[in-house]
């Protein structure tokens, strides 16, 4: 899988029990695509593209890189650095813009 193909590849899977039954999560990814279609919601992809064009810099976690040992050509085209997730923690106490985890 190429690192741009990552969107179509997102799992909704459901909470609790519901998300444990085999099958469930395929179910439930294809029911929110039809939601998302229906309601004229751009893709993930178009999200992201979206959100760099207004300046929106995606930074990767660091100890996720490590444990999961991912190479920096997995990772998602425009990925601008690294961070620490306490360091996260801080910056994002500083900032009066929310940050999505």
């Amino acid at each position: 899988m190429e690192p741009q193909d990552w969107p179509c590849q997102a799992k909704f899977i459901p909470p609790g029990v519901t998300g444990a039954v085999p099958g469930m999560s395929t179910i439930a990814t294809e029911m929110m695509k039809k939601k998302i279609e229906k309601a004229n919601i751009p893709s993930l992809s178009e999200l992201q593209e979206i959100a760099q064009l207004e300046g929106v810099e995606l930074v990767a976690c660091e100890m996720t890189i490590d444990m999961m040992e991912i190479d920096e050509s997995e990772l998602v085209e425009g990925v601008v650095d690294y961070i620490e997730l306490g360091v996260h923690f801080v910056l994002a106490q500083r900032s009066t813009l929310p940050a999505i985890v």
